[in-house]
């Protein structure tokens, strides 16, 4: 009796295990799902409209709801199995807390567009310039044209790029080093 009682409980918990694992999927390219949040996201964010094409209208009804407040941010969400998406950066990670990518569903995501995972030399490049110089002008109020960048360095989920910013209005004058670190861009004056 003792042995089929183990026997059922370890059939029932690989079983629970199996049903968690797989209520985050992909059904399309670009796509993922979660059966147990009741959502899908594509490279822009939850959609409302792919939640209703692989979930079913009521799991779409539910997000109709919570998507037209205006203070939800679908862009930046996480999954029942922990993994958390930012549509803006283009990265997963395997938890919110964690420094790195997780490079299977950030390519399942965003394809080759997803951020700054590996040592890509130009196409990472590029995309870090840009990321740099929206960061930079968000923060510090200034036009996108008044930000320059020249080189800097690739290495996985890293990459560093030279800023030299020049502005009449409002008056900035500065050299410095932006650095994107696995979707997260951070900026640091020279002095």
């Amino acid at each position: 009796m003792k042995i089929n009682s183990i026997a059922v409980t370890a059939l029932f918990i690989g079983a629970t295990s199996l049903l968690s694992a797989s209520s985050v999927y992909s059904p399309n390219k670009g796509v993922i799902c979660d059966k147990k949040a009741g959502f899908c996201s594509d490279s822009y964010g939850i959609s409302l409209a792919l939640t209703k094409e692989y979930l079913g209208a009521k799991a779409g009804h539910k997000w109709s709801k919570i998507l037209s407040d205006s203070s939800f941010d679908s862009k930046s969400f996480t999954l029942s199995n922990g993994l958390s998406c930012n549509t803006n950066k283009k990265i997963c990670k395997k938890s919110k807390f964690d420094d790195h990518a997780d490079a299977h569903w950030t390519k399942v995501l965003f394809g080759s567009a997803g951020g700054h995972t590996s040592n890509g030399g130009n196409k990472h490049m590029r995309l870090a310039k840009a990321d740099c110089k929206q960061y930079i002008a968000e923060k510090f109020g200034l036009k996108q044209s008044t930000i320059h960048t020249s080189g800097g360095s690739v290495h996985p989920g890293n990459v560093s790029v030279h800023i030299r910013i020049k502005s009449s209005h409002p008056l900035v004058e500065e050299s410095g080093t932006c650095r994107v670190v696995n979707g997260d861009v951070s900026y640091k004056p020279s002095y």
